[in-house]
């Protein structure tokens, strides 16, 4: 078994060790829900992929290629990480010896999942970051978008997003990377790209209004031109589901950032006390996407009943 260095700082000081011991007990009967939540998360992500992808890569437009390489990462995470955590937990129930069940966690993340594990946080965050400057160009752009970005272009910038993630996750998993070069890596991708999504998400809010504004005056005007008013209300409603997706992300870290900054303040570990629940909350996460691509999308809603009826 691999040694968890966290074993001997197991539990948080200054807290009662009874209390935490009996704290973490019963946060692992969230696993239950996390097993579930991971099986709807890859039946869900994989109909919208496969009922988007059915018709063909030439049929979708770019936005929804992303939407793809977005549930992509969220099947995944739902068939790897949240199961074997889940699973691991499940068999630990009931065993009271939290530092037995950290350390296997952790050998699990080594042994099994650090490869996924890469894949899906680069990929989730890369792929936002790609559809925060798509929905953008959509919006600010709107006449030219259609030559701005093409399917071409929605692949290749999908692929590298999957490169970068795959090459990253072997290097770390064949300790080809150090432990310390692998975190700023990954820092030196997030902040950036978290920046960027921040950004270009307010600034496609802010521009949004105005765009609405523009289309309903060009489809007033111009009653003939049918095609490209449903292709303009098509990009309209996936760039609201866009920021419905980025939002629902943003409040699942507001928990840990709140969490991280209480420990900075009163000089103690407590993010330690929310681990039990990263899992269950980042699972839920990813099993809402779906919800929400069906809501917010009506070539998404198309595509889903399409593959139910099999037609």
């Amino acid at each position: 078994m691999a040694e968890n260095p966290t074993n001997q700082s197991c539990f948080i000081p200054g807290i009662s060790v009874s209390f935490q011991r009996s704290f973490f007990y019963y946060a692992n009967w969230f696993s239950l829900l996390t097993m579930l939540l991971s099986i709807w998360c890859f039946v869900s992500n994989a109909i919208v992929i496969i009922g988007l992808l059915r018709s063909g890569i030439r049929s979708l437009r770019p936005g929804l290629l992303m939407v793809c390489s977005l549930a992509f990462s969220d099947l995944m995470w739902g068939a790897t990480v949240a199961l074997l955590n889940a699973a691991v937990r499940i068999r630990n129930l009931m065993n009271r010896n939290v530092c037995e069940v950290s350390s296997q966690i952790f050998e699990m993340v080594t042994t099994y999942t650090e490869i996924p594990l890469t894949m899906c946080f680069i990929g989730t965050i890369g792929n936002l970051t790609v559809m925060s400057i798509d929905r953008y160009l959509a919006v600010r752009s709107w006449v030219r978008y259609n030559v701005l970005m093409t399917r071409r272009r929605a692949v290749v910038v999908c692929s590298l997003v999957w490169f970068s993630s795959v090459t990253i996750g072997c290097l770390k998993q064949f300790k080809i990377l150090s432990h310390t070069v692998f975190l700023s890596a990954i820092l030196a991708l997030f902040f950036p790209s978290a920046l960027v999504i921040i950004i270009f998400q307010i600034i496609t809010l802010c521009l949004f209004r105005r765009h609405n504004n523009a289309v309903a005056q060009i489809m007033e005007d111009n009653q003939e031109n049918s095609v490209r008013d449903q292709n303009v209300v098509a990009e309209r409603e996936l760039t609201k589901t866009t920021t419905y997706v980025v939002g629902v992300l943003g409040l699942f870290f507001i928990p840990m950032a709140c969490a991280i900054v209480t420990g900075i303040i009163v000089q103690k570990q407590v993010g330690k006390l929310l681990n039990p629940f990263v899992i269950p909350l980042f699972t839920l996460n990813s099993g809402i996407n779906p919800l929400l691509y069906y809501r917010g999308n009506k070539r998404v809603r198309q595509a889903i009943s399409n593959l139910v009826k099999c037609q």
